[in-house]
């Protein structure tokens, strides 16, 4: 997971990104790289102890602080 969020995402602490728009660029990664994708549960583990944020929204689940990069949105 470390190397999926050197190479695809941005620490910006006022972002929010819908969370299963985060899930599916992480399993396009795993899947260029040729590596098995985490469960979502071991995702959102990794997520948090990295500092992210995931919250409930009306619209459904986000996480907070991260932003994709432009080559992987």
């Amino acid at each position: 997971m470390k190397n999926f969020l050197t190479d695809c995402c941005v620490t910006d602490w006022r972002s929010e990104l819908p969370a299963e728009q985060l899930d599916v660029a992480y399993k396009r990664w795993c899947w260029s790289q040729g590596e098995k994708p985490l469960s979502l549960a071991h995702l959102a583990d990794g997520l948090s102890r990295v500092g992210y944020v995931r919250a409930r929204r009306p619209d459904g689940w986000i996480w907070g602080g991260v932003r994709l990069t432009k080559l992987s949105a």
